[in-house]
């Protein structure tokens, strides 16, 4: 059921319970529940084959590992199209992982449609997914070999993903930008640090939660506790032992804030108003912001994973 990573580093990140406000917990529980009540979407996979030179035209953005990419894309032997009331999605993997995409397809695509929502704006997803993994080492610079998985164009109206790894945390991460749930209207005109994105991430993490706990049945308040344990290792993991805390690079706010955002989230501070502006409005990310900037990460002991995945949760 999970993947190698989540399986390995289950019981460590058990320990610590962090957990101080429901509220967040019983929306979470709420959408759960609403999104599984809506019912299948219709669609329908053709074999296709991706010609290479579209390929090698979406990797050529600074966001994309491209030489990793292109050493790994043979091995993916698989490619077919799904398409869903005209929305796309260009799927290249191996025949091992895409029989268990297969599985759980069907709500992959309903949490899609639900972020969709009743936008009219459609979009064309290429899944490339290499076995290409995120790591940092010590003392080095942190680029799109290291942390980076897509990207979305919004002139071009597409998003391209080139990790099998967290593919589908990375698939909410980027209809968020997408369909402008990012808040990046209100924070990236206000300075270069992106802060946009720790909300955006934040935003994917949780409707991953929402998404995991469907398919697996496990408790949103179980699978939260988990994850918040992991973004807090993560957070001082870069912080600390990658000597990494400059504010003004995305990987402060893909982290450190991102990790500030989640224990604000479950702190008594997080209220009703709070809730309802980022999740439901989109609006008041820069308020959010400023409530948490200067917040401390919470003191655990935490473990080098060899490791720069923004979330816990994955399954095979």
């Amino acid at each position: 059921m999970w993947s190698q990573f989540t399986m390995t580093n289950y019981s460590l990140l058990s320990k610590n319970k962090i957990i101080n406000n429901d509220l967040l917990i019983n929306k979470m529980i709420n959408e759960r529940d609403i999104i599984y009540s809506l019912p299948y979407v219709n669609y329908t996979i053709n074999n296709i084959e991706i010609p290479l030179d579209i390929i090698d035209k979406l990797s050529d953005a600074p966001f994309v590992y491209k030489k990793g990419l292109l050493k790994k894309i043979n091995k993916l032997n698989i490619q077919v199209k799904i398409t869903w009331n005209n929305n796309i999605i260009f799927l290249r993997t191996t025949r091992k992982k895409y029989n268990k995409i297969l599985k759980r397809l069907p709500f992959f695509i309903k949490i899609i449609n639900y972020i969709i929502g009743i936008s009219n704006k459609k979009v064309t997803i290429y899944l490339i997914l290499s076995n290409l993994k995120k790591k940092c080492i010590k003392n080095k610079d942190i680029g799109a070999k290291h942390v980076n998985s897509g990207y979305c164009d919004l002139k071009e109206n597409y998003i391209f993903i080139w990790r099998d790894e967290e593919f589908e945390k990375v698939t909410f991460h980027e209809l968020m930008h997408f369909y402008n749930k990012d808040h990046r209207t209100e924070l990236y005109y206000e300075s270069d640090k992106l802060y946009y994105e720790a909300i955006t991430d934040m935003k994917a993490i949780y409707y991953n939660l929402i998404y995991i706990s469907i398919i697996t049945k496990i408790k949103i308040k179980k699978l939260l506790n988990l994850e918040l344990n992991f973004l807090n290792n993560q957070a001082l993991y870069i912080k600390y032992y990658l000597n990494f805390n400059t504010a003004s690079s995305a990987v402060f706010s893909y982290y450190i804030l991102k990790a500030k955002i989640f224990n604000f989230l479950v702190s008594k501070k997080m209220d009703e108003k709070i809730y309802n502006d980022i999740f439901i409005n989109n609006i008041n990310g820069n308020k959010l912001i400023k409530l948490v900037l200067n917040d401390k990460i919470c003191n655990i002991k935490y473990y080098d994973f060899n490791s720069a995945r923004m979330t816990f949760f994955e399954l095979h």
